[in-house]
């Protein structure tokens, strides 16, 4: 289970090595009763973000299905959005290789009553390219 400061420390992290990417749309898995995927296209990017839960417990993890083939520099951004009292917030808490196949699950625990998403960010690397977001 991850801690809070090391969520923290990675949502900053994240944001940091992604100032000056170009990000657009986004896209979560939701578990509110079971989980499930949701799978998104943008450009040459596939992928399929998943959420499941257990014991109020949650497992989001990700499957790159297709990815540009030319050299990209690149990561994955993986986290969670929920929304409490309206106020919706994604934290992401790790980073993957640009690779395809699956990557996680992590687990987070959550409270009842909270609605979470999967969210998943390539995030282009010393580049002008646009990183889409994929959630569920």
């Amino acid at each position: 289970m991850k801690t809070i400061s090391r969520r923290i420390g990675a949502l900053i992290g994240a944001v940091l090595l992604g100032a000056g990417t170009a990000l657009a749309g986004a896209a979560p898995a939701q578990a509110g009763y079971g989980g499930g995927c949701r799978n998104w296209t943008s450009g040459s990017w596939q992928i399929g973000a998943c959420i499941s839960e257990n014991g109020g417990y949650f497992y989001p993890d990700f499957y790159v299905n297709a990815m540009p083939s030319q050299g990209i520099n690149c990561y994955i951004a993986f986290g969670i959005r929920y929304t409490i009292n309206g106020s919706t917030t994604t934290s992401f808490f790790d980073t993957e290789p640009c690779t395809t196949g699956h990557h996680g699950p992590e687990e987070w625990q959550g409270l009842r009553g909270v609605r979470y998403q999967a969210v998943v960010r390539p995030v282009y690397v010393s580049t002008s390219m646009t990183s889409p977001v994929a959630w569920y």
